[in-house]
């Protein structure tokens, strides 16, 4: 297995292919893969904001619960609503609606693009 490369040697990586060299002499170079270059090469793209560290590995905490998800497939489902109508009734849907469902949740603000 090979050693991680530090950030420092990540941006002289990708400096060299910015001058002209090819991406896999530079991968010789450094003795990783052609796509470790690609890759590198890839995220340096966005000059200012680029950065060369390693990303973190641990997942993600879930923004939606598995309860909202369920109010949010039920009221789909029921009443054949939109994004739009989901996001506004996961908000605060009137309360003859809220007893046909058997999962609904009130005061949770979301995107559209959550609800579709």
């Amino acid at each position: 297995m090979m050693p991680r490369l530090k950030p420092n040697e990540r941006r002289q990586m990708v400096k060299l292919v910015r001058a002209g060299l090819s991406k896999k002499l530079v991968a010789e170079l450094f003795g990783v893969s052609r796509q470790t270059v690609w890759k590198w090469c890839k995220r340096a793209h966005h000059r200012g904001r680029e950065s060369f560290k390693d990303l973190p590995r641990r997942p993600r905490k879930r923004k939606i619960t598995r309860k909202v998800e369920d109010a949010i497939i039920a009221i789909r489902t029921t009443f054949g609503w939109g994004t739009a109508r989901i996001q506004q009734a996961l908000f605060n849907l009137p309360r003859f609606m809220r007893e046909k469902l058997n999962a609904c949740v009130q005061a949770i603000r979301l995107s559209r693009t959550v609800c579709v």
